[in-house]
């Protein structure tokens, strides 16, 4: 689990799931949107809002949708 920024909260197992506390929703991301496939075992969430990805598979630097 990690913390965004901008306050969103990052989870991780069988992907990686974004909940924005602002609107109330939950997005999920997946080897579709560019992960490196296999079971999240790190998150870390920089400053400037680019999610680092660890997986058995790994790792994936993500950088979420608008």
């Amino acid at each position: 689990v990690a913390v965004g920024p901008d306050r969103s909260i990052w989870t991780g197992y069988d992907g990686l799931g974004r909940f924005d506390p602002a609107d109330t929703t939950w997005q999920h991301y997946s080897p579709d949107n560019g992960l490196v496939p296999r079971i999240v075992q790190s998150i870390l969430v920089t400053a400037d809002g680019v999610v680092w990805v660890g997986t058995e598979g790994g790792a994936s630097r993500f950088i979420p949708p608008d």
